[in-house]
């Protein structure tokens, strides 16, 4: 059913994504295939994504119980329409919040064969200092390389999110652990690198250069996070404001934080 109705995910705009998802759990089943989905799709996507499947399967059971009062062509517009009303209905109740960040309470590994990289970066606006987090690790929740990396600056915030990202891609590709996924705890920013958008702002010259970065190599997936799915880099980049020297450290990472890191590895 779900890759029968391959219009309507056309129509949305999600059929590449799918299709791509769909071949990486070739040999899986559907839970593995979501579990992708809910790994590289972007939040809104994500979103629309479920809705859809949730319509589809409406009309499904509407025509086998011969009530085809469902039109399957109008499906993406009846999601899309569905999601802004909702939207709307919540803009009035602040009390009542619902995303991605609310379903994800921990680091969640890559799939076999792939390297996840977590960065971060920091503020002591007193020294002048942003430091920043970085740490890869596998499938298993081994860490493959981490580091700890500072500069003396004043940037904004924004830029020093993409200042993190770039030096965490470059940072994996030094070590020979190129990122299949990045992930930082700032949407907006990854909003950015997803949609190409803000090329033309005072972003754009680092936005280029992640951008000469992602096609460099293997396609590289960004994601945003909650801060409690992010807790070693955050560690790390806390930990950069303090040192003298920057840190790297390959198949290990710093004392202080072990039981973060162990306490995201995957049972």
């Amino acid at each position: 059913m779900l890759f029968g109705t391959a219009r309507v995910w056309k129509r949305l705009g999600l059929i590449g994504v799918l299709l791509w998802a769909k071949l990486e759990v070739l040999m899986g089943v559907f839970f593995d295939f979501i579990l992708v989905l809910f790994r590289y799709l972007k939040v809104e996507d994500l979103v629309l994504f479920c809705v859809t499947i949730w319509r589809i399967w409406y009309c499904r059971n509407a025509k086998l119980h011969g009530t085809p009062n469902c039109d399957l062509s109008e499906v993406g517009t009846w999601c899309k329409q569905y999601l802004q009303e909702y939207q709307t209905s919540q803009m009035d109740n602040s009390s009542v919040s619902c995303g991605l960040d609310q379903l994800v309470v921990s680091w969640i590994p890559p799939i076999p064969d792939q390297y996840k990289t977590n960065c971060c970066s920091v503020f002591d606006r007193g020294k002048g200092r942003i430091g920043f987090g970085i740490i890869i690790r596998n499938s298993k929740g081994e860490i493959m390389a981490s580091s700890a990396q500072f500069i003396e600056a004043r940037f904004s915030i924004k830029i020093s999110q993409l200042l993190a990202i770039k030096r965490s891609i470059l940072f994996g590709m030094d070590c020979g652990l190129a990122p299949n996924t990045v992930e930082i705890n700032e949407s907006v920013v990854v909003n950015w690198l997803s949609s190409g958008s803000h090329k033309d702002s005072e972003y754009g010259v680092i936005l280029d250069e992640i951008d000469d970065l992602m096609h460099s190599g293997d396609r590289i997936v960004f994601c945003s996070i909650p801060k409690r799915a992010n807790m070693p880099a955050i560690a790390l980049a806390k930990e950069a404001l303090k040192i003298s020297e920057e840190a790297f450290w390959m198949e290990e990472c710093p004392p202080f934080i072990n039981d973060i890191v162990k306490a995201d590895k995957p049972v």
